[in-house]
């Protein structure tokens, strides 16, 4: 089933494009995010459904769903904020041929998705309806759940511009029940003055990781060698010169890699600015043990190599501005 989705809020957007791109039999052919760019859309794709949000800049859902009904019908599922709280705005829409509505899917605890199993049903419905047999949501994601003592973790790669975005989001984030451990192309001759820097900017708790230390919350480690950095199955870090095949030493590959291969609680990974692909297929490890992935955006990053790697591989779950990025480590329920 090929399906559009209609909204402006980055955060909607993306969930709903996690959920259809984990149900094989659906396919996302286009996003608008106002009904003006959905109409002229669909005059050169017409997908077999729309999930239409209601309240948006330029031209509403409402006045969106009454004029592609009438231009070029297609089955249209009202997808918003909340239901009852819209109630008058799901009545106008359905009035002009909108088939259902249902609330937009959020983020909830353990990195799971609140609303997804309603939005799949409402999916499946009306694919039948059009002539479609669906079976949506048997691969529903699931938390990981730690028994080990490490603390919930972000962990974060760059390379080539990322010290100013690093220092952007330490500075905007609430450093309270997880631990972030960074990997950044840079030489160990100046790791320790990079820490320094980014101390002075943030006036967060920040220092080189150490070799056999174990992790805490609430402290921002650094990768200080020219050696890969991974968390051992002991918990602790320990800095390795194998090779593995890759280019950067600090490599972010092996330290998600690294970090992949534990239980451990779910946590967050960020890829940011950089030369080359290091970090997107450690991502994806990361990703298919339910974390929750970022990618810098094109627009923000120095270089889109490293984060352009992690959104073609889909290893990311969202593409995000710095900003954004910080927003949502806030917004982050660890268990």
């Amino acid at each position: 089933m090929k399906i559009a989705i209609v909204n402006d809020l980055f955060i909607a957007v993306e969930l709903l494009r996690r959920i259809i791109q984990n149900e094989p039999l659906l396919k996302i052919c286009w996003v608008a995010e106002n009904g003006k760019v959905a109409i002229e859309k669909c005059k050169n794709d017409l997908p077999d459904l729309i999930l239409m949000d209601l309240i948006m800049p330029i031209l509403d859902g409402v006045e969106a769903t009454r004029i592609i009904m009438q231009t070029t019908p297609c089955p249209i599922l009202v997808v918003t904020a909340t239901v009852s709280g819209n109630s008058s705005k799901v009545f106008e829409a359905m009035s002009f041929g909108a088939l259902d509505a249902v609330n937009t899917p959020i983020f909830s605890k353990n990195n799971s998705i609140e609303g997804k199993k309603d939005l799949l049903s409402k999916i499946e419905i009306i694919g039948r309806l059009i002539g479609l047999e669906l079976s949506l949501g048997k691969s529903i994601l699931s938390a990981q759940k730690s028994h080990s003592n490490l603390p919930n973790i972000i962990a974060i790669g760059a390379s080539t511009g990322g010290p100013g975005v690093i220092a952007k989001i330490l500075k905007e984030i609430h450093l309270e029940n997880y631990c972030l451990i960074i990997a950044q192309h840079v030489d160990e001759k100046f790791a320790q003055d990079f820490c320094n820097w980014l101390i002075q900017i943030t006036g967060k708790k920040i220092k080189i990781a150490e070799e056999n230390e174990s992790p805490v919350e609430g402290i921002v480690y650094i990768a200080g060698k020219n050696s890969h950095l991974i968390l051992e199955q002991t918990n602790k870090f320990h800095y390795t010169k194998e090779d593995f095949n890759q280019i950067f030493k600090p490599s972010v590959d092996v330290l998600f890699q690294s970090i992949a291969d534990l239980d451990i609680k779910c946590g967050i990974a960020i890829v940011l600015t950089g030369m080359g692909t290091d970090g997107a297929s450690g991502m994806l490890k990361l990703k298919q043990k339910k974390w929750l992935t970022i990618a810098q955006d094109e627009k923000s990053s120095i270089v889109y190599g490293m984060p352009k790697a992690a959104k073609e591989n889909l290893s990311a779950t969202f593409i995000l501005s710095p900003s954004q990025i910080s927003s949502t480590i806030n917004n982050y329920k660890f268990t």
